[in-house]
């Protein structure tokens, strides 16, 4: 994602915005990892309302978006699960869920 039109309608502007929850990849340990992060921009200005920088404030939400993404295949598991009435049914409903869960992965 670029970010720089949303820094400079910031500068230009004077509006505040933001980006939820962006996916990043940084090399942390030795190895890239997949994080997740909110930015919000804001307009800095003078005393008389010039607008002179910008203020950019990042907070990560990698154990928040990691935790619904399993949450939501768990629950989709026990669905598909609830009604298997014989064990190839069970393997085929599991093996079509957790397909679906790595598809979304990014690190595949």
């Amino acid at each position: 994602m670029d970010i720089g039109p949303r820094i400079q309608t910031v500068l230009t502007a004077g509006t505040a915005t933001w980006d939820g929850g962006l996916l990043l990849f940084l090399e942390r340990s030795g190895y890239p990892e997949e994080t997740y992060h909110t930015f919000s921009y804001s307009p800095l200005s003078t005393d008389t309302g010039v607008i002179c920088g910008m203020l950019c404030v990042v907070t990560e939400e990698t154990e928040r978006v990691i935790g619904e993404r399993r949450l939501s295949t768990l629950r989709d598991l026990a669905a598909a699960l609830s009604s298997a009435k014989s064990e190839p049914r069970l393997r085929r409903r599991s093996n079509s869920v957790l397909k679906t869960a790595v598809a979304i992965c990014p690190l595949r």
